[in-house]
């Protein structure tokens, strides 16, 4: 009883650690597992660009981003969806998983933080890093492309506003992917940091208020919008780096299900019928 009244917390009976670790603990590790992996992916895809462009500059020590927008990377732009997904996310539901406690051996044999699973994490942060950078670089600058109508060629600083829109919204809609729980919330996340690009990148480039905070940016963001070239190329780049993870998961899924893809797709037919 003394001891039990000087810890940290206290578990007043046995039973209560059924619910405790097959429920509770096992969402707790999947999300922990998966945001701890997230958040080397996410910096591997925004600083990348930065690597590639000096390879393509000669090192030069040209910036890519405005220094506004890439401090706010990880303040506001890739901050709530993945803490959305740390805090709410379910892979299955409470029910299901007292019905299945072979569920909890996914965290005992590792399954969600492993070596092979984090090289694969890293391994998706540089694929998403290329496409984001090369796509926007050589179309909208390398080969001398006109991508407006009022025949001015891209600066860096175009094509580093576009890469760095990309970054926000790949990463952003790669935790929509890791999700099983999607809600408005999960739909809010990504709104937010999206409205914070809009609001970061609008104000710096004079769109929101008119001032010239920057004159790297200075009309960049109007440039982005009306220019169905730059648009085209977000949508192209986007597909690129996620249609990849799409159809790695839907291989595995398909081909070497875990215990937790093979209960997801029983409960989904039983919910069916």
């Amino acid at each position: 009883l003394q001891a039990f009244n000087v810890c940290d917390y206290g578990i007043a009976q046995f039973r209560f650690l059924e619910n405790l670790l097959l429920i509770h603990g096992r969402w707790c590790y999947r999300r922990v597992a998966i945001l701890v992996n997230y958040t080397f992916y996410k910096n591997f895809v925004v600083v990348l660009p930065q690597y590639f462009m000096g390879f393509m500059s000669g090192f030069s020590g040209q910036k890519l981003y405005h220094d506004v927008l890439y401090q706010s990377f990880n303040v506001v732009h890739s901050m709530l969806p993945i803490m959305i997904f740390g805090v709410f996310d379910q892979d299955v539901s409470k029910r299901v998983s007292l019905q299945h406690p072979e569920l909890y051996s996914m965290g005992l044999e590792f399954a969600y933080f492993n070596k092979k699973v984090t090289v694969g994490w890293l391994a998706s942060g540089v694929w998403h890093a290329a496409c984001v950078f090369f796509v926007p670089y050589y179309t909208m600058s390398a080969n001398g492309n006109i991508t407006n109508s009022d025949g001015k060629a891209n600066d860096i600083w175009l094509v580093g506003s576009v890469v760095y829109l990309l970054v926000t919204i790949v990463v952003n809609l790669v935790v929509v992917l890791e999700s099983c729980y999607l809600s408005w919330l999960t739909a809010f996340g990504v709104g937010f940091s999206m409205f914070w690009w809009f609001l970061l990148q609008g104000e710096v480039s004079g769109a929101i208020s008119g001032t010239m905070w920057s004159t790297e940016l200075y009309g960049s963001t109007q440039r982005i919008a009306e220019s169905p070239m730059i648009l085209f190329v977000i949508l192209v780049s986007t597909a690129m780096a996620l249609m990849v993870d799409v159809q790695i998961k839907g291989i595995k899924c398909i081909r070497y299900p875990t215990i937790l893809q093979k209960i997801q797709a029983q409960e989904l037919l039983e919910a069916q019928k």
